[in-house]
């Protein structure tokens, strides 16, 4: 079963830090063209991004029975949490000039229900791009 086997989790880790890496790069070489499962993490993360802003973030939870640890969760948030205070650190002038940001989001303020919910939310966005590999549909 997904999400069971912490080597499992650890490899997804590793493809969304690539997918963060991957945005970087075309965004930062003027690529416009991101495929749809980078543009669905960002949606994600900026929806929940939102939620913390509203104060509605830790009202939301994870699906019953997820299988998703905290331990797992806690480690899924700290590599998003240290790619954006890296993403931050270098890019700063961009970040705090041109688009008003002064701090990263640290989504590690979640509460852990929350958290395990941010994980379950871009753990299913991988797992849809990896059922639309299987199949010829793509993920939206």
């Amino acid at each position: 079963m997904l999400f069971t086997d912490p080597d499992t989790s650890a490899e997804q880790n590793e493809r969304i830090l690539q997918l963060f890496a991957q945005a970087q790069k075309d965004y930062y070489t003027t690529q416009v063209k991101w495929e749809a499962l980078v543009r669905r993490v960002i949606g994600v993360l900026q929806e929940w991004y939102d939620a913390i802003e509203e104060g509605t973030a830790n009202y939301r939870l994870p699906s019953a029975g997820c299988p998703i640890s905290d331990e797992q969760a806690d480690a899924l948030i700290q590599v998003i949490d240290q790619f954006f205070v890296d993403e931050y650190t270098e890019y700063n002038e961009y970040w705090t000039k041109r688009m008003l940001v002064d701090a990263p989001p640290e989504f590690s303020r979640l509460e852990i229900t929350a958290r395990k919910a941010l994980a379950e939310d871009l753990y299913s966005v991988l797992a849809e791009a990896e059922a639309a590999k299987a199949s010829p549909q793509q993920v939206r």
